[in-house]
């Protein structure tokens, strides 16, 4: 039963990267798409630099080591 689970998932896997990976149906996707689409906005190293610090910061990391503490702490 798990085998065959398992191997349902793979074969669903990849017939969800199909489209990406065979190059008949990417480019019969991209002729299907609208034309006129706007690019995403490309994205930038200064917009991670907030969030970077805020993860830096002593509260999160003393957040993060009361919950490290607690996790060792605890019996499995």
């Amino acid at each position: 039963m798990l085998l065959t689970a398992r191997r349902t998932a793979l074969y669903d896997a990849l017939l969800a990267l199909t489209p990406y990976f065979d190059p008949a149906v990417r480019e019969a996707a991209y002729r299907a798409a609208p034309q006129d689409v706007t690019p995403a906005p490309e994205l930038r190293a200064p917009s991670l630099v907030p969030l970077s610090l805020a993860l830096a910061s002593p509260a999160v990391q003393n957040v993060r080591a009361y919950d490290r503490a607690h996790i060792e702490g605890s019996p499995s």
